[in-house]
């Protein structure tokens, strides 16, 4: 896999996030409500994950559907600060954009405007770079109407056909898919990383994460991993079950944690590390990211995160 162009084919969710902080609850029950902080930055599962890659030094291209509009030009003039290859196609449409309302203990709340990652479909896939990148990860799987089904099987398909190890995490903002639909698309899938209310939600199961893994096998999947938020993660992948302990950080803002999460695990595969390094590179450069207001931006190098790791427990 060495000779292959690029670690990491991303596909998915790209927008404009305008982030607002700290915000009080009961905003909708005022007429207006001051914040310390409003920013204009980039944000999107697929994004989030090619920022952070690019950022830990890893090759990485980005495929995903930006609007002809003005948030679309801010959005590539942005983008162009880092070291990815670009192979997102422009359309006739409104640019993502989300408002993102962060709490003082850093939990966040979406409004969210979705046209452009709604329009994604196989047609913007760039096959060559699928089949020319170690790894396929898709960022937003559930979200993405003009892609899910059976252009996410086809692209899955791409990827198995070319040998290009793939991974998914999800957004469930838009459907869920029957069993039948759910076991077609993670029986493709070398990796499955959901959040834990996404499992929760996948499976029906409640609280234990074991019993989660054990539902998406059922369903399908083969390697899983749960992350936990400030819990960590459980990962039941490469012939190892278990939790795996967070690291210890000063939360502001959670957006795009779980992403950065995807990101540092994804980075470990790429170089070969075992599964339990990778987990645990994976939950300190989440816990970098909870500390960085924004959705992404916090990573800045390997070195960085293994320096948060090195504090961790084996």
């Amino acid at each position: 896999m060495g000779d292959r162009k690029y670690d990491v084919a991303v596909v998915g969710m790209q927008c404009v996030d305008i982030v607002c902080a700290p915000v009080a609850p009961g905003v909708m029950d005022r007429e207006t409500t001051l914040v310390d902080s409003a920013k204009l930055m980039l944000g999107g599962d697929a994004q989030n994950q090619a920022i952070a890659l690019s950022s830990l030094g890893a090759k990485v291209a980005l495929m995903g559907v930006v609007g002809n509009d003005r948030l679309g030009d801010v959005l590539l003039e942005q983008l162009s600060a880092f070291p990815i290859e670009l192979l997102a196609k422009r359309e006739d449409v409104n640019t993502a954009v989300s408002l993102v309302l962060v709490e003082a203990g850093g939990e966040r709340h979406f409004v969210y405007q979705p046209q452009s990652n709604r329009a994604l479909s196989y047609r913007h896939i760039d096959e060559d770079a699928v089949r020319n990148a170690a790894f396929l990860s898709i960022g937003g799987v559930l979200a993405l109407p003009g892609l899910d089904g059976e252009g996410m099987l086809r692209l899955l398909d791409l990827a198995r056909a070319a040998g290009t190890r793939t991974a998914i995490d999800f957004n469930l903002n838009d459907y869920m898919p029957d069993r039948e639909a759910l076991k077609a698309l993670l029986c493709r899938v070398d990796y499955v990383l959901p959040s834990e209310a996404e499992a929760r939600a996948l499976t029906g199961e409640g609280d234990d994460p074991a019993e989660m893994v054990r539902r998406l096998r059922a369903l399908g999947a083969t390697n899983c991993v749960i992350k936990l938020g400030d819990k960590g993660c459980y990962v039941a992948a490469d012939g190892f079950e278990g939790p795996v302990p967070p690291c210890p950080c000063n939360c502001v803002d959670t957006t795009g944690a779980g992403d950065t999460f995807v990101a540092g695990f994804l980075y470990g595969k790429t170089r070969g590390w075992d599964i339990r390094r990778c987990a645990r590179f994976a939950n300190a450069a989440g816990s970098i990211a909870v500390e960085h207001t924004g959705a992404n931006g916090g990573i800045r190098s390997e070195e960085q995160v293994a320096a948060r790791m090195r504090g961790d427990s084996e």
